[in-house]
């Protein structure tokens, strides 16, 4: 069995105790992590907002009724809706 020596040191007569490599990494990991998923939902949003301009400008709103013409019911439109949000959640 090994003697481990005391790690503690004073600074401005407050015990410090030094901090392991591992627990040092996690947190950074953790920021790292946090960041970009900042940076992803920042970029989601701003190509949602793209797109939306985009769809706005392509599509009248007296096209819209020919387009879904005897074709979708309102329980099918919504589940399409769904879907298509999960892409920008």
């Amino acid at each position: 069995m090994q003697k481990v020596g005391k790690l503690d040191t004073k600074v401005n007569g407050q015990s410090i105790q030094p901090v392991s490599s591992s627990a040092q990494i996690t947190e950074m990991t953790a920021r790292n992590s946090t960041t970009r998923k900042q940076e992803v939902k920042a970029s989601i949003q701003e190509l949602d907002s793209r797109i939306a301009s985009r769809v706005k400008a392509a599509i009248s709103p007296s096209a819209l009724p020919q387009i879904f013409k005897n074709a979708l019911t309102v329980p099918i439109l919504l589940d399409i809706i769904k879907y298509v949000a999960t892409f920008f959640v």
